[in-house]
């Protein structure tokens, strides 16, 4: 009986040590070990013993295995962290929501204005990008953790112990005393808990590999509107969200500005502000209005852009989304809370040595990112006229 359950074991460390070269002198240093701790038992020892070295045997075996398998894959967790100023959180946090469950993510966890977010992996750096331009970004960290060499041995583990299980469960065939019995019973009842834990771990890992995390922190923006510090230039109070013109169809047909209206844009024609160039409407509820000022006093774009930008975020409470488009010269702002439905205000200056052209864009911030193309060329038209 104890030659038979001294056999199987050693078969078993030979077959755990199978991968690479350490592997192969690490199972022969196992069965050399064995036999040292064999050497003294008669063949009416029990067999309890040697099973219970043998399973604690097996995790070394495992350890040496993985040091010699090579790994093609690198497999990374990868988490997020995302701290963003906002004058409307609420509305950002259901945004973000939103995006992430647009790319088949969700959330993980909620509390007031701070998010845990599950993403998948291969969208994660496209979602990060998204929700970072929905406010100011505060601070942003992202860590990555290599798991490979951790999975491998974890896979590594369970099938030993699956193969260690098998064994125990050939040598409670054999078994012909009743103490041999208890034991090996004893002995593959903990491989069996050993295995499911294990799995457990080997479960949660690849869970975490395939689903990065990001956890994102809104912040209400600290500076409100200082309605006091109104700008002393008459043309920026009459810009804006709010300002967009109404439509006068005895005027229609009749812009000041020479230009060709994309496909899908009506030509809106002249209103009673006298400023207003022309402006086009889209039944997306996309406004493009050209206004034209006298330079005065004659100062360059440098000037007027940065007299624009405290006007309409320290007075009026917008939001910069600097990078939100990529065309050169165009500053991007969101509305503070003005509207529920999330709304881009894009304004583009042409500064010339007489004259102020300013172009304003306003819409939906998804209607607009998908017609911006469109917008582009109505642009190109209005810096041409305007130089």
């Amino acid at each position: 009986m104890y030659r038979t359950v001294r056999l199987l074991l050693a078969g078993l460390l030979l077959s755990a040590c199978s991968h690479g070269a350490m592997a192969r002198e690490e199972s022969a240093q196992g069965i050399h070990a064995l036999d040292e701790v064999t050497s003294g038992l008669d063949d009416n020892a029990s067999a309890a013993g040697l099973v219970s070295y043998a399973s604690n045997f097996d995790v070394e075996i495992a350890q040496a295995a993985a040091i010699g398998d090579p790994v093609m894959e690198r497999l990374m967790i990868r988490r997020g962290f995302l701290s963003l100023q906002s004058t409307n959180p609420e509305e950002v946090g259901k945004r973000a929501v939103e995006v992430v469950q647009l790319a088949k993510g969700w959330v993980q966890q909620q509390h007031d204005s701070n998010f845990v977010f599950r993403v998948p992996a291969d969208r994660f750096d496209e979602v990060l990008a998204t929700v970072e331009r929905m406010g100011v970004v505060v601070s942003r960290r992202i860590d990555a953790q290599d798991v490979t060499g951790e999975v491998r041995d974890l896979e590594l583990r369970v099938k030993n112990a699956r193969a260690l299980r098998e064994r125990y469960a050939e040598l409670l065939k054999r078994a012909e005393e009743v103490k041999d019995l208890l034991a090996i019973e004893k002995q593959l009842a903990k491989v069996t808990e050993e295995i499911e834990r294990i799995e457990g771990q080997l479960k949660r890992r690849k869970h975490d590999v395939s689903f990065s995390l990001l956890e994102l922190k809104l912040l209400a923006a600290q500076r409100a509107p200082d309605r006091a510090s109104r700008s002393p230039f008459a043309w920026l109070s009459l810009i804006g969200i709010r300002r967009v013109p109404q439509y006068r169809p005895d005027r229609a047909w009749s812009s000041r500005v020479d230009w060709d209206p994309p496909e899908g844009y009506a030509d809106m024609g002249r209103t009673d502000d006298k400023s207003v160039r022309g402006w086009l409407y889209s039944p997306e509820g996309v406004r493009i209005v050209v206004r034209r000022f006298d330079n005065k006093p004659p100062v360059d774009a440098a000037f007027w852009t940065k007299e624009l930008r405290r006007e309409l975020v320290r007075v009026r409470g917008y939001e910069e989304r600097a990078g939100a488009v990529e065309t050169e010269g165009v500053l991007v702002f969101q509305t503070g809370g003005d509207s529920s439905v999330p709304t881009m205000y894009a304004v583009k200056l042409i500064v010339t040595k007489r004259e102020l052209t300013v172009v304003e864009m306003v819409g939906p911030v998804t209607v607009m990112a998908g017609q911006w193309s469109a917008i582009e060329q109505v642009l190109a038209q209005v810096e041409e006229d305007a130089r």
